[in-house]
């Protein structure tokens, strides 16, 4: 018995040999495009169907039960410091993007609120109103938006 698992193991790691490669030849050779397949009604259908499947079936605690805390932590110190990792450079890449949108607002938000005097409290709640105004203005022409007035 014990060799007949070892040649099964041993197909198995053959037969992943290689399966990288074929992973990226199929994501830059797709049938259709991504976007049209993960968006279409009948795929979130499948995921509905799954996610809830699995819910039903507890698979998520199965799992949880089934993982020692040495296995979690060795799992969660390589998997998850490299995926953080990645993370937080796109995160950094899209908050580079916005960042000068958030200075614009940031300054006309300034500039605005210091119009107005702020000696009572009535006029430093209209200074916030006027703060809240010129963020809304800069949100919304990002967004291409005719702003409120």
């Amino acid at each position: 018995m014990a060799k007949d698992q070892q040649v099964i193991l041993e197909r198995f790691r053959r037969g992943l040999q290689g399966g990288s490669q074929k992973y990226t030849e199929g994501v830059q050779s797709p049938r259709r495009p991504w976007k049209e397949s993960a968006s279409s009604d009948a795929s979130e259908k499948r995921y509905a169907a799954g996610v809830t499947r699995a819910a039903a079936q507890k698979s998520r605690q199965k799992a949880v039960a089934a993982m020692s805390e040495e296995d979690w932590r060795s799992a969660a110190v390589s998997v998850g410091a490299a995926n953080l990792a990645a993370a937080s450079e796109r995160a950094a890449t899209n908050y580079a993007k916005n960042l000068p949108t958030i200075m614009s607002a940031a300054s006309a938000a300034t500039a605005a609120a210091m119009q107005i005097d702020g000696t009572t409290m009535e006029s430093r709640l209209q200074r916030a109103a006027a703060a809240a105004r010129a963020i809304h203005r800069a949100w919304a022409t990002k967004k291409g938006i005719q702003p409120e007035v």
